[in-house]
């Protein structure tokens, strides 16, 4: 308890000097929380738009096929897809963005899932399987699902 106390408190102070402005030239602080989001929609030229998406470090933002979990391995409380095979991903710098286009491979799956990985191997390489990996944030990869119509 004392460590998120700790780190809530370390996060509010950033956000705080975020919005301050200084008299001299010294640079500010921007943060942006990490999030993503994607609105239900049609694929346009083999695109897909994810409306939404910022993390602190350099990633990539990654779409994945949706692939239901089987009923034996569903937990009481989760999710009901995972991540299944890669159809796109463009690099995402550290920061907010908006309406990002995605080029995707061809699927049949009705839903997708829009992920947010880190550069953490070769920067610039997408390294899946390999050293990048999902943005975890609250002990969850950072991902949301989205349908196809």
């Amino acid at each position: 308890m004392k460590r998120i106390m700790t780190a809530l408190l370390i996060l509010s102070l950033a956000f705080t000097l975020s919005a301050c402005k200084f008299k001299d030239d010294t640079p500010q602080v921007t943060a942006s929380l990490p999030e993503i989001e994607a609105a239900d929609q049609k694929i346009a030229d083999n695109k897909v738009i994810i409306d939404k998406a910022s993390i602190p470090v350099n990633g990539w933002l990654v779409i994945h096929e949706a692939d239901p979990i089987p009923e034996k391995e569903k937990q009481k409380i989760g999710p009901l897809y995972k991540a299944g095979k890669i159809l796109g991903y463009v690099y995402l710098p550290a920061g907010p963005h908006t309406n990002i286009e995605v080029k995707i491979a061809p699927t049949q799956k009705k839903k997708l899932i829009a992920a947010v990985y880190v550069d953490k191997g070769q920067k610039g390489i997408l390294d899946v399987p390999g050293e990048d990996h999902p943005y975890y944030i609250n002990l969850g990869a950072l991902y949301t699902i989205f349908s196809l119509m």
